[in-house]
């Protein structure tokens, strides 16, 4: 229930109503991989990348299904520090998954245009 709550107040772009209702569905025990991949889009959307990196680093320890939005999703939280490497691991994870994804191949585009920029190096 609180994942459709969550859905309808992310779709009326009520984020933070959206937030509270997927942290909700997900202290619960959410199981689908939607639910999660819907925390990290409502995440993004907010700009809180602290709490998007927290949540797609528990989706991966809790060993759930492989999903590609949750490696970009990591991968864009990780980015924002400057860590390079670890964000290419998540990317290529997410190519092993489903290697024409076209978000993942643009944000390897955007990976690979950050580090050769020489004002800014890895983390």
């Amino acid at each position: 229930m609180y994942h459709f709550l969550a859905a309808y107040y992310f779709q009326i772009k009520m984020t933070a109503h959206a937030a509270e209702h997927i942290e909700t569905a997900i202290s619960l025990g959410a199981t689908m991989t939607g639910t999660w991949e819907l925390g990290a889009m409502i995440y993004e959307k907010m700009k809180d990348m602290s709490r998007l990196e927290r949540l797609c680093r528990k989706y991966i320890a809790e060993d759930n299904e492989p999903s590609p939005v949750i490696f970009n999703a990591l991968a864009r939280a990780v980015l924002e520090k400057n860590k390079y490497s670890e964000a290419e691991g998540y990317l290529r994870s997410s190519l092993a998954i489903d290697p024409n994804d076209r978000d993942t191949i643009e944000l390897m585009n955007m990976l690979n245009k950050k580090r050769d920029d020489d004002l800014v190096k890895d983390i």
